[in-house]
C-alpha cells in the first residue's frame, strides 16, 4: 500500500526493498570481480579503492572502497558520515 508524504508525493514502501536488494547484488557483483591483487592490498592496507560508482536511484557516483569485516569477510561500500567511515553495507541491513 502507497503513502503519501506531506508534499502530496505517493510512495510505495516495495520499491525500497527492490532498491536496497538491487544495490547489495551490485555490492556483491563488486567483491566477485576484484583481482587478487586487490584483495591482497584489502589485507596489508586495511581498504583498497574499487573506484566510483552511481547506485539505483542516486543523482551523482560516490567513490567505493573494498574492506574486510569480521562477520561478512571481503565487502564494498563508500565512506559514510563527517567521519567518512566505511560501514559493512551487510552489518548495515542486520541492523
Amino acid at each position: 500500500m502507497a503513502e503519501t508524504t506531506s508534499e502530496g508525493l505517493r510512495i510505495d514502501p516495495s520499491l525500497f526493498v527492490v532498491v536496497k536488494e538491487q544495490r547489495l547484488s551490485i555490492l556483491r557483483e563488486i567483491v566477485a570481480n576484484l583481482s587478487a591483487y586487490e584483495q591482497l592490498r584489502v589485507r596489508l592496507s586495511g581498504s583498497v579503492y574499487v573506484g566510483d560508482y552511481r547506485m539505483p536511484g542516486w543523482s551523482g557516483a560516490l567513490p567505493f572502497y573494498a574492506f574486510s569485516c569480521q562477520k561478512h569477510g571481503l565487502v564494498v561500500n563508500y565512506p559514510t558520515g563527517y567521519r567518512k567511515q566505511l560501514l559493512c553495507p551487510h552489518c548495515l541491513e542486520e541492523g
